[in-house]
């Protein structure tokens, strides 16, 4: 039988712990008051992979909800401001919207969900997106194009540059022979764009359309309207001119290095073609009419293959418009003219060659006298992998007529031919 004392300690014990207890879940209590004095919270369905489509004073935002279970809005929040979005179709967990009347720059997006009983989601992770606008827009460039060819028959081919990053699409607007505006879509991968009827003086007009990454809007470039255009000059519009002293047109039939001078502008470029024969000698040129009065600003020639020593080195181009009768501004100095040496000086190769370039000097005189310019004074060092040369042409002069004059080739002194394969001119002409 238990004493007194056992079971007074017993109960004085029992007493304790159940002090502590109760003490114990006061204090808790007092700890979670906080907390749940409003009820309890309830988290719902946060936004997830908040993504930003960028556009022209706009974005789209979109978003996937885990679970549409008790989610009756959400609000997205950005600069200061916030779209609050109903989410009408519970089926769709993949939501989207437009936010417009945006600034150009970049912004900052966040978003969360909400029920009618105010219950809120967590806050999504903030993405930043791109806004377009003018200032964008305004940098923009169209597409290039290297050269306009322009044919006899009033058709033209422009060459296309490579596009510029982003760009999708290209269009043309020009006008044909009978003044009717007309328009060309060009493609990206387009080289080239044929153009059945040009009036190269009515106008043209170029313009981009542009998709930049992750962009909802295409944006269209500034539009370039060329004052003048470099086209290709028609060579079935060049006549060869025979004047005084001029090289003269060799008989085709003519094996080997006598060839027709009419073939440096026949459009093939693989003919074989030496015009000054063995029995010429240089400084020595040819007379072309152009066909047309304009202002030239390249001269190209293909040398001669496969013989690359007789591809011209050393050369002028001279021209002159067609405001006189060209016969009444040929020259009349005859550079191979030595009759006024002693028959010994004329018999001293050394004492010709200086005649003959005192010749030449009153030739040039005499040319800029009659009006001519001197549009191309050039010596060439090397030929660029035998394939002749490009050279620019800086005088602002139109002109109609040109005189190629051939003063030395590649061969070193030994061999007074010259020789090509094609020569091509390229003008400025007015597009109004």
């Amino acid at each position: 039988m238990m004493n007194l004392n056992m079971i007074n300690f017993l109960s004085i014990v029992c007493l304790f712990f159940t002090g502590y207890f109760i003490s114990s879940c006061n204090e808790m209590e007092d700890v979670h008051a906080p907390y749940i004095k409003d009820g309890e919270t309830l988290y719902i369905s946060k936004p997830q992979d908040l993504t930003i489509r960028s556009g022209d004073g706009r974005v789209e935002v979109s978003w996937r909800l885990t679970s549409i279970h008790n989610v009756d809005e959400a609000i997205i929040f950005y600069g200061g401001e916030e779209m609050i979005v109903a989410i009408e179709n519970p089926e769709d967990t993949l939501k989207k919207v437009i936010i417009s009347g945006l600034t150009e720059g970049p912004h900052l997006f966040k978003a969360y969900t909400r029920n009618a009983a105010g219950n809120r989601s967590l806050i999504s992770d903030g993405v930043t997106g791109v806004v377009y606008g003018p200032d964008y827009q305004s940098k923009l460039v169209s597409r290039k194009f290297q050269k306009i060819e322009i044919s006899s028959d009033g058709s033209a081919t422009i060459l296309w540059s490579i596009p510029f990053d982003q760009t999708v699409t290209t269009r043309i607007t020009y006008k044909d022979s009978n003044s009717e505006s007309q328009t060309i879509e060009v493609n990206n991968a387009d080289t080239s764009t044929d153009i059945p009827d040009f009036d190269p003086k009515g106008g043209l007009s170029v313009v981009s359309d542009y998709l930049p990454d992750n962009s909802m809007d295409t944006f269209t470039s500034n539009e370039f309207k060329p004052t003048a255009i470099t086209v290709e000059l028609d060579k079935t519009a060049f006549q060869l001119v025979n004047l005084p002293n001029d090289i003269p047109r060799f008989d085709p039939t003519v094996p080997d290095h006598e060839k027709d001078w009419l073939n440096a502008w026949d459009g093939d470029n693989g003919t074989v073609k030496v015009f000054l024969g063995q029995n010429n000698l240089i400084p020595a040129y040819i007379t072309i009419d152009l066909g047309v009065k304009v202002r030239l600003v390249q001269f190209d020639l293909l040398g001669f293959l496969p013989y690359t020593p007789v591809t011209p080195k050393e050369y002028q181009v001279w021209g002159i418009g067609d405001d006189k009768d060209i016969n009444t501004v040929a020259t009349t100095v005859d550079i191979d003219d030595v009759s006024s040496l002693s028959a010994e000086d004329q018999a001293d190769p050394v004492k010709v060659a200086e005649k003959r370039a005192e010749n030449f000097e009153a030739w040039k005189n005499e040319s800029i006298a009659n009006g001519w310019e001197l549009l191309i004074d050039d010596n060439r060092t090397s030929n660029v992998e035998n394939k002749g040369f490009s050279q620019k042409i800086t005088d602002v002069t139109p002109v109609r007529y040109v005189r190629l004059v051939f003063m030395d080739n590649f061969s070193g002194g030994g061999n007074p031919d010259i020789g090509m394969n094609e020569i091509t001119f390229f003008g400025l002409i007015p597009t109004e």
